[in-house]
């Protein structure tokens, strides 16, 4: 085999490799852009799961803002009627001590 042969046989050697460099180059390249537009989904996924934790954060102060107003309220309108309550039951006593003093009357007449 001459030395042309042999540069030859290489050359051819080294023309496959290249290809097969090459051609694991676009496997690779295809590989990235798969890769880049999976991270741009990610991204935006984030991005949304976000927007929708600080909304839910918003919410929940809301509300809690909201739930704290009606237990005020509640409690403001609880001590109204424990009053209103009290009040009705000092008169429903004074009312008892008159029906009492009544009674008392009503039995002396009877005896009488």
């Amino acid at each position: 085999m001459s030395n042309e042969e042999k540069i030859l046989q290489i050359l051819e050697t080294m023309q496959g490799d290249i290809s097969d460099l090459k051609g694991g180059q676009a496997r690779l390249e295809a590989r990235q852009s798969k890769l880049e537009a999976g991270q741009t989904r990610l991204e935006a996924d984030v991005s949304e799961m976000k927007s929708d934790i600080a909304f839910v954060k918003r919410t929940a102060v809301q509300m809690e803002q909201d739930h704290g107003n009606r237990l005020r309220a509640l409690s403001e309108e609880t001590g109204m009627i424990q009053e209103k309550l009290e009040k009705i039951d000092r008169k429903v006593s004074r009312h008892d001590l008159r029906l009492d003093s009544y009674e008392d009357k009503i039995e002396l007449l009877n005896i009488k």
